[in-house]
C-alpha cells in the first residue's frame, strides 16, 4: 500500500446536503493523511474547516448575491422555482427540471466551472470528488481523475433523455 499523500479537491452543487455528503467521503481520506480541499461558495465559509478540511472559497458576482436569500443562493433559487411547493409529484418534478435547465442554474454552473479551473491550477489535485447532477466542462474535458458522488434524489434520473441538460460546451467559460 502506498503512503503517498494525495491532494483531493472536493466540490459540487452548493447545498449543505451535497457538501456534508462529500464530507462523509472526505473524512476517512483526511484521517489517512491526505489533503482534502473543498471548493465552496462564500455561504459555506467555515462550515467545512470545522471538520479539518481546507476551504477554497469563491464569491458570486454581486448581481447574483441576494441579502434575503436565506442560507444559500441555491435555497433561494429552489424556493423561487417552486421545487418545494405543495403540488402533486409530477408537477414538482417539472419544477425541478425547470430549475435545472434555467438560465440561473447555467450561470451557476459556468461560475463553478471557472472556479474549478482556478482551483485545479492552484492545488494540482490527484483526484476530484464531485457531487452534482450535471457534469461541468472542467471535469468532462479535464485530465484529473474524478469521482461523481450523487447525493441528490435518484428520481432526477427518471426523466432519462427527456431532460436536456446543457451540453458541456454551453457552460464552458473562457
Amino acid at each position: 500500500m502506498s503512503s503517498k499523500q494525495l491532494t483531493i479537491l472536493v466540490t459540487g452543487t452548493n447545498g449543505i446536503g451535497h457538501h456534508y455528503a462529500n464530507a462523509g467521503i472526505g473524512l476517512p481520506l483526511l484521517r489517512r493523511g491526505h489533503r482534502v480541499v473543498f471548493l465552496i461558495d462564500e455561504n459555506f465559509r467555515g462550515k467545512l474547516s470545522a471538520f479539518g478540511f481546507e476551504e477554497h472559497v469563491y464569491e458570486y458576482p454581486k448581481r447574483d448575491c441576494q441579502t434575503n436569500a436565506g442560507p444559500t443562493k441555491l435555497a433561494s433559487d429552489l424556493l423561487k422555482s417552486n421545487v418545494f411547493a405543495p403540488v402533486p409529484p409530477e408537477e414538482k418534478m417539472k419544477n425541478v427540471v425547470g430549475y435545472l435547465t434555467s438560465e440561473s442554474r447555467f450561470r451557476d454552473l459556468a461560475l463553478q466551472d471557472k472556479e474549478l479551473q482556478k482551483a485545479v491550477d492552484l492545488y494540482k489535485p490527484d483526484l476530484i470528488v464531485y457531487d452534482a447532477i450535471e457534469v461541468i466542462p472542467s471535469l468532462h474535458y479535464g485530465q484529473i481523475p474524478w469521482i461523481r458522488n450523487s447525493s441528490s434524489s435518484p428520481s432526477y434520473y427518471l426523466f432519462g433523455e427527456k431532460v436536456v441538460f446543457p451540453p458541456v460546451d454551453l457552460v464552458r467559460t473562457t
